[in-house]
Formats: structure tokens, C-alpha cells, sequence
């Protein structure tokens, strides 16, 4: 019979890139929690679909009502001309008092390395998360020339472009990569290897990602345990920290050998848009499902992505 080696369980896991609210065309978990308590995940930064779906303004309104410290904010910010932009300019999101912000150029039609955006980025000086898919390698080189001190975080690279990605990395001191979906054999001990365990952090995508599979690979990484920490919470916590800024609180979340099921996990009340009971009719904005009445039932799986 097989035996696998024994390997430590990093301490404190910190997912860099969740998801909440409904996501359209498919049933899936609206509240991060309870499967964030299943995988032993202490806190996750988290996103309103509704600003990556629909609208921005509508989502972070959402986002930023959260009372859940384990639940970090991540807006979308949407730069351009006034009455074009989300919110109205970056004074607006420096009120926020966020860690982080999320750019969709692709999705939300603005040009990431244009003047206007480049004049947010610089006013702001927060560390932007931005998937690989919004992006191209060469506007990302751009990006870090004209914003040398930009903290960027890429998400979702995959395993695929790993020769782009790790150029990236090696012009780009202050690129930190998400590595959730770098699962191609012994591809986060590569980049480990050559650009240091605390430019890569735990990140999964869910729910319309998958999250089981980086949990595992955290898990079973050919890493010594101080970089497996680094990539499990410490890098991202480099990465959210600036100069001058109050350290990331330390969250104790549920380990899954010891933590109570989800059901019985105590943790604070779902806001009414993140728990369909609890909230007013009508809010079509709002709705945990966008399927039609003929679709399959609820208790049918939904067509989550495989990394």
C-alpha cells in the first residue's frame, strides 16, 4: 500500500481572493464562511460578485456593510472621467479605509496603464489585485514602470503561461502572485526557488473557483514550514501592510481537525444580503440565482470551474 510522508499543517491560512454574493447562471454558496471554517481558512479578502457582474457601485456598497473582521474587503474600483468612474475619485475610496482594491479593465472597459488611471493608482498608493485574464504581460510591465513602487497582486495565472509569469517576476520586484492555480507539478517550489516563498500567497478563486485543490497543495508543498507559513497568510500580510500602517489583526480561525461543523460553528449573523431569508423583497439586484424557473433544482450541483 502506498504511504505518503507526513507533512505540517502551516499555521494561519489567509485566502487572498474569495468571492461573495450570488454569481450568475449558477447556484452556488452566497456566504464564504461556512466552507472557509470546513478548509480551516482563518480569513479570506473578499470581493462582491455584484461589482465584478453587474455594478461596481452596488457591490462595494454591499462589500464594505460587512461586520465579519474575518471577511477583508477588496472593491472594485472603476477610474475614468467624472460620472464614468467608481466611485466619483479616489478621495471616495480612501474614505473606504481599505487594504486592497480590485481592477477589471477588461470587464469594465477602461484602459489599466491610461493617464487617468494611472493618476488614481498614484494618488491612492494601495496594493491592487488584478486577474491575469484582465491584463497582458506587456500593459502589467508598463504598469510597474510607470508605478515603480505599485504593489501588484495577479491573480489566477494558471499554469499554462508560467515562462510569462515568472519573467513578470523577475522585472517586477513588487508583483506578488496569487498560487491557487499554479498547480502543475512542482511549479509553486519552482517560483519559490527562484523569487522567494514571500511573493507567492494562498489564493483560490472560490467559489466560482475551486478551493479544495489549493487547500490540499498548501498542505502538501515540498517547502520548509517557514516558507509554506510565508505563502500561507505571512506574504499577504507583507503585502497589505504599508509603511505606517496598522499591522493585519491575527485571526483565529477553526483548524479542519478540530473546528465544529459549519452548521454548528459560531460566527456572526449573515447580513441580509448574504442571507436570502433574512432580507426585504423585492431585490432583484440581489438574488442568490439568476436561473429561470425551468433550470435544474437547487439541490442540483452547480458547474464549478476546475483549476
Amino acid at each position: 500500500m502506498a504511504r505518503f510522508r507526513s507533512v505540517p499543517k502551516p499555521g494561519e491560512v489567509i485566502d487572498a481572493h474569495r468571492l461573495i454574493g450570488p454569481v450568475p447562471m449558477d447556484d452556488l454558496p452566497v456566504d464564504p464562511r461556512p466552507e472557509m471554517d470546513r478548509l480551516g481558512v482563518a480569513a479570506a479578502c473578499v470581493t462582491h460578485t455584484l461589482s465584478l457582474h453587474s455594478d461596481a457601485a452596488a457591490g462595494n456598497e454591499a462589500l464594505l456593510a460587512l461586520n465579519d473582521p474575518r471577511l477583508i474587503p477588496v472593491p472594485v474600483v472603476v477610474p475614468g472621467v467624472p460620472g464614468a468612474s467608481t466611485p466619483g475619485g479616489p478621495g471616495e475610496v480612501t474614505a473606504w479605509d481599505v487594504r486592497m482594491i480590485r481592477l477589471c479593465p477588461k470587464r469594465h472597459g477602461f484602459e489599466l496603464t491610461g493617464p487617468i488611471a494611472l493618476r488614481w493608482l498614484a494618488a491612492l498608493n494601495l496594493p491592487v489585485a488584478i486577474d491575469f485574464a484582465e491584463t497582458s504581460p506587456g500593459e502589467l510591465h508598463t504598469l510597474a514602470r510607470e508605478l515603480p513602487g505599485l504593489r501588484i497582486l495577479l491573480l489566477n495565472p494558471g499554469y499554462r503561461r508560467l515562462r510569462a509569469v515568472a519573467e513578470l517576476m523577475a522585472e517586477i520586484p513588487g508583483l506578488w502572485l496569487e498560487m491557487g492555480t499554479v498547480n502543475t507539478q512542482g511549479g509553486v517550489e519552482w517560483l519559490a526557488g527562484l523569487y522567494g516563498a514571500d511573493r507567492l500567497v494562498f489564493g483560490t478563486g472560490a467559489p466560482v473557483m475551486d478551493d479544495c485543490g489549493p487547500r490540499f497543495l498548501l498542505d502538501h508543498l515540498a517547502l520548509s514550514s517557514d516558507e509554506t507559513a510565508a505563502i500561507a497568510s505571512g506574504s499577504l500580510r507583507r503585502l497589505l501592510s504599508a509603511p505606517g500602517s496598522d499591522a493585519l489583526p491575527l485571526f483565529e480561525g477553526p483548524h479542519p481537525e478540530t473546528s465544529s461543523p459549519p452548521e454548528a460553528a459560531a460566527r456572526p449573523a449573515a447580513p441580509s444580503f448574504l442571507n436570502p431569508s433574512a432580507r426585504p423583497e423585492p431585490a432583484p439586484l440581489l438574488e442568490t440565482s439568476t436561473r429561470p424557473e425551468t433550470s435544474s433544482p437547487p439541490e442540483a450541483p452547480g458547474s464549478r470551474g476546475v483549476r
